[in-house]
């Protein structure tokens, strides 16, 4: 599986938004599913270790999914591989992909 992050959009095949059934015809079977309901909606994240990803989907958001998480080293930002970089670095990837980003929203943890 292709991990190229496009901001606001998705990364690979996968797009914010999609469904569990669009989900499962890109991708198949999650290897495991968890669910979270701690700040008072579902929350439910497909992991597929196999693919160094996870997926999130929100009751809140007509259960569709909402945030994708990788921590796979071929990740890609535009001509970046943000896996590893100081915050600082991450902005500038998504800043020369004309992605606003305020200072006072990096973190340097």
């Amino acid at each position: 599986m292709q991990h190229v992050i496009r901001p606001r959009w998705g990364m690979g095949a996968l797009r914010l938004g999609m469904t569990r059934p669009e989900v499962l015809r890109v991708v198949g079977e999650p290897d495991h599913i968890e669910e979270d309901d701690e700040a008072g909606a579902m929350r439910i994240g497909w992991h597929y270790d196999r693919f160094e990803f996870s997926l999130y989907f929100d009751e809140d958001c007509d259960d569709r999914g909402t945030l994708i998480i990788t921590e796979s080293a071929s990740a890609q930002l535009g001509a970046a591989f943000p896996i590893g970089m100081r915050a600082e670095e991450a902005v500038s990837a998504l800043r020369e992909l004309g992605e606003l980003v305020r200072d006072d929203e990096v973190s340097s943890e």
